[in-house]
């Protein structure tokens, strides 16, 4: 999936998706043309994170922490948001 069909379902924006790229939390793979091409893992991550961002910086700073220290963190997320 392309970066502009990512912004419209994760309501990010391009330079938003491209931080979090730099960041090291999605990781597209980069087409013979150029062109960056996002993975259903990578959309659901950048779902979550679009979610995040509407509440506090600190909790926001968590889940990036989290992220980088357990790639299963998201997972385990959404395994507890349907437990509930």
């Amino acid at each position: 999936m392309l970066i502009h069909e990512v912004c419209k379902k994760c309501s990010l924006t391009k330079k938003a998706i491209e931080y979090y790229e730099k960041q090291g939390l999605v990781h597209p793979e980069v087409g013979g043309n150029g062109y960056r091409n996002y993975s259903d893992k990578d959309l659901s991550l950048l779902k979550e994170i679009s979610v995040l961002r509407r509440t506090s910086r600190w909790q926001m700073n968590y889940l990036l922490r989290s992220i980088r220290k357990r790639p299963n963190f998201i997972k385990r997320i959404e395994f507890r948001r349907y437990e509930s």
